[in-house]
């Protein structure tokens, strides 16, 4: 009777082991699934982010709340240094608000992080603030 007590014990123990074991791979798939979820997620998330940053961007410039547009691209700015649109709204703000020397290093470090943004249109801008900081270029006829 004992042994037979004794191999029932043993049946149970492996039965829970084995529960236990697909409890144990059940976890570590959901685990898994949860964190390339949240990466895959992740880049989305901040692509989202981004976009209600250059709306609202355009929104304060549309309005003509440069401060308000300078204090969203600064704050984008200081949480992401290399994000080229943070620094193009930056620019634009300093721009808007004549501030030209400020606007011109905006524009400047922007050509230098991506020099595509001044092939489109941030050399137009440089040259405006060039004759607003030193008056129009003159032509001599001799």
């Amino acid at each position: 009777m004992n042994t037979l007590i004794l191999s029932e014990l043993e049946t149970i123990k492996w039965l829970l082991v084995g529960v236990l074991f697909l409890l144990s791979v059940i976890s570590i798939y959901y685990v898994i699934s949860i964190i390339h979820t949240v990466r895959f997620r992740k880049s989305e998330i901040e692509e989202g982010v981004r976009n209600i940053f250059v709306s609202d961007c355009h929104r304060h410039e549309d309005s003509g709340d440069y401060e308000a547009l300078y204090q969203l691209a600064w704050k984008r700015n200081s949480d992401y240094p290399h994000d080229t649109t943070a620094l193009w709204f930056l620019g634009i703000a300093h721009y808007r608000k004549k501030q030209w020397g400020q606007a011109l290093t905006v524009f400047r470090e922007l050509q230098t992080l991506d020099s595509a943004w001044q092939k489109y249109t941030v050399e137009e801008y440089v040259e405006e603030i060039k004759e607003n900081l030193t008056g129009p270029r003159t032509t001599s006829n001799k």
